[in-house]
């Protein structure tokens, strides 16, 4: 998604990947290397990627928010209300939320 946006002509800093899971944020972070998409430099333009505790406070134009967890994981980050209207209110233009509907 954040590749397809960045073809398109979005900017780089104009972008921010989501998740409530660590674990996540660091596989997500380690593919944008590898496709490089996301910079090792911080002073270039990149695309923001952060848990939702550490983006709290903050927007972008447009949030992916990667909701893709692991079969042993548990959730309880959704059951927490107030932590999902953070995570769902941090895009000023788009979003684009990704999971799995089978859990």
């Amino acid at each position: 998604m954040a590749q397809y946006l960045v073809r398109c002509g979005v900017k780089k800093n104009s972008i921010a990947i989501l998740s409530p899971y660590t674990g996540q944020i660091r596989s997500i972070r380690k593919k944008l290397i590898d496709m490089r998409l996301l910079n090792k430099d911080p002073a270039e333009e990149s695309i923001i990627i952060s848990t939702v505790d550490r983006f709290q406070g903050d927007e972008a134009d447009i949030v992916i928010i990667s909701m893709v967890i692991d079969e042993k994981s548990t959730t309880p980050f959704v059951k927490l209300e107030n932590r999902m209207i953070v995570l769902l209110s941090r895009a000023r233009i788009g979003m684009f939320v990704i999971g799995n509907l089978g859990y």
